[in-house]
């Protein structure tokens, strides 16, 4: 799986579960976390934060190479 594939598919997993859990099913992941503000802890929201963050940075070619797929990973499995 390429790492873009990757990224996209965490940031579809979890626009799934903000989709299921607090009935966000509009917009990208970025706004979905805005939209769910304090619903949902500090950490959650810093963690999909940095995966919304990875998702727009994989779209560039440039930006994509820099990315970290360990730290990636991590915000996604914590969130």
């Amino acid at each position: 799986m390429d790492r873009n594939e990757t990224i996209d598919a965490q940031a579809k997993g979890l626009k799934d579960l903000l989709a299921k859990r607090l009935g966000l099913r509009r917009g990208t992941l970025a706004r979905r976390v805005a939209k769910a503000g304090r619903r949902l802890p500090a950490g959650v929201r810093n963690d999909i934060s940095t995966v919304a963050e990875a998702e727009n940075m994989a779209q560039n070619p440039r930006l994509g190479t820099r990315l970290d797929p360990k730290m990636t990973h991590g915000a996604y499995e914590r969130a």
